[in-house]
């Protein structure tokens, strides 16, 4: 799995997962933390793509919709 988003913004906490094996009709809960460095709380999409490692095309991707985070008043 990897994921695509604006490095001014967000910045990833960790790595992103790898799973060795994913089967088929089964769900799959991954917490990934991605920590909002924009002082002013700016939201934008993540993309997330699931790759076979053999290939470079995506099995599934996916856009999230972030929200808007609060702002840092320890800035002020």
């Amino acid at each position: 799995m990897n994921l695509g988003f604006n490095d001014v913004i967000y910045k990833l906490k960790g790595a992103s997962p790898y799973f060795p094996i994913l089967v088929p009709s089964l769900t799959y809960k991954v917490d990934v933390e991605i920590m909002n460095i924009d002082p002013s709380g700016a939201a934008d999409l993540v993309k997330v793509f699931v790759f076979n490692k053999e290939s470079t095309v995506p099995l599934i991707t996916a856009n999230i919709t972030m929200p808007l985070s609060e702002i840092n008043m320890d800035q002020f």
